[in-house]
């Protein structure tokens, strides 16, 4: 008689859907005057620069991207 193959129990993906703008974004005060610097800094010595976040998955980069963005449309950036 064949024996069944035994699988692990089914798990739910870790990963979570949502993306864009935080409901309450809130933290990352370091990061964010970081980014208000170095856009101030490419104005000052017109030149264009570039930006690289990385995190792991669900640290809230698209979030934090999102505020970016908020950031340098109010500075007309």
């Amino acid at each position: 008689m064949r024996k069944f193959q035994r699988f692990p129990p089914f798990r739910l993906p870790t990963a979570t859907l949502e993306r864009g703008e935080a409901k309450y974004f809130h933290g990352r005060e370091k990061i964010l005057g970081n980014f208000k610097g170095l856009m101030d800094r490419a104005v000052q010595a017109k030149v264009g620069t570039t930006v690289m976040i990385q995190a792991a998955p669900g640290a809230g980069k698209t979030a934090l991207l999102t505020e970016c963005a908020r950031l340098a449309r109010a500075r007309r950036w």
